[in-house]
C-alpha cells in the first residue's frame, strides 16, 4: 500500500483500489494534535466563526472539516467536498454521531457543485498539490465564496522540505523523490499568484514551517523510509549508503538530534465585492 501512496495515487484515491491506505495516511497526520492545533489556530486567524457556512475543498476523511464545524456552531454549516467517494464514505461515517453541523459530498473541485456566494468560505489544505489544474480549482473556491468572504488555501514547497542527517546528499535524494512524485511540488509559492489571477481583491500571506523532531513522525508524514527504498530499488542510492543514512538517522533520534523542516505558504485570500 505504501508503494501506492510514493507514487502519487493522490491524484485519484479511487482509481488506486486502495482507499484504506490513503485514508489511513490522512488519520496518521490528522489525530496528531500537533496538526490540529496549527489548522484551528489557521482557521480562527481567517475570522471562521459562529453562524458561517464554509466549504472544505478535498476534504479528505474529515478531519480539517469536523475543526471547521466545532468554529461554525452554532447556526453555522461544513460541507465537505472530495472527488473520492471512498474518503467521503469514510468521512461520513466518522463523524455522523458527532453533532457537529457537517455534510460530505462526492464532487470535482474543478466544478464544483455550488452557485455563485454560497459560502462565507472555502478551505482546503495539502489538495492543490494534487489536482490537474490549480488555478481552475482557485477559481472556483472564489466563485462560490459570498464577496467580502475569505478563501483559505495551506500548500507546502515541497522542494523546500528538508532533513538533517549526517549524509545530506542521501537526505537531498530523498527530498528529491518525493517532489517527483507529485503533480505541482512547487504549489506553495504559486499561491498568492493564483489567487490574484482568480481575481481575489487581497492576499494575505503567512509562512509555516513545521518542525518534526521525531523520525517517526516524520517518517509517517514524509514516507522516508518508502522514498528511500524507491531511490535504492531505481539505483540512485547504494543500498549500504542507504542503511547508513537510516542507521544515522535513528542515531540523530536516539540522542535528541533529529529534525525535518516542511514549510507551507497559507493565503488568505479576500473575494471582491
Amino acid at each position: 500500500m505504501a508503494d501506492r501512496l510514493v507514487a502519487g495515487g493522490f491524484e485519484d484515491v479511487d482509481r488506486t483500489g486502495s482507499a484504506e491506505a490513503f485514508a489511513a495516511y490522512l488519520e496518521r497526520i490528522g489525530t496528531d494534535e500537533r496538526v490540529r492545533k496549527l489548522n484551528r489556530t489557521r482557521a480562527e486567524t481567517a475570522g471562521i466563526g459562529a453562524g458561517h457556512r464554509v466549504l472544505d475543498v478535498g476534504c479528505g476523511v474529515g478531519f480539517d472539516a469536523s475543526i471547521l464545524a466545532e468554529l461554525v456552531a452554532p447556526g453555522g454549516h461544513v460541507v465537505g467536498v472530495d472527488q473520492s467517494a471512498g474518503m467521503v464514505e469514510r468521512a461520513a461515517a466518522r463523524l455522523v454521531a458527532s453533532g457537529l453541523p457537517v455534510e460530505f459530498r462526492t464532487g470535482d473541485a474543478h466544478a464544483l457543485p455550488f452557485g455563485d456566494g454560497t459560502f462565507d468560505a472555502a478551505w482546503t489544505e495539502r489538495v492543490l498539490v494534487h489536482v490537474a489544474d490549480p488555478a481552475l480549482v482557485v477559481r472556483e473556491m472564489i466563485r462560490v465564496v459570498r464577496p467580502g468572504g475569505t478563501v483559505v488555501i495551506a500548500e507546502a514547497d515541497y522542494h523546500a522540505y528538508v532533513v538533517d542527517s549526517l549524509d545530506p546528499t542521501v537526505a537531498t535524494q530523498v527530498m528529491a523523490r518525493h517532489a517527483r512524485g507529485l503533480r505541482h511540488p512547487d504549489i506553495g509559492r504559486r499561491v498568492r499568484r493564483l489567487c490574484l489571477d482568480a481575481g481575489a481583491a487581497e492576499v494575505r500571506m503567512r509562512p509555516e514551517v513545521r518542525l518534526v523532531y521525531e523520525l517517526e513522525f516524520a517518517d509517517k508524514v514524509l514516507l522516508l523510509r518508502d522514498y528511500l527504498a524507491a531511490a535504492v530499488a531505481a539505483g540512485e542510492v547504494d543500498a549500504e549508503r542507504a542503511a547508513a543514512w537510516w542507521a544515522g538517522l535513528e542515531d540523530l533520534q536516539r540522542r535528541g538530534r533529529f529534525l525535518a523542516a516542511l514549510e507551507f505558504f497559507i493565503a488568505f485570500a479576500r473575494v471582491a465585492g
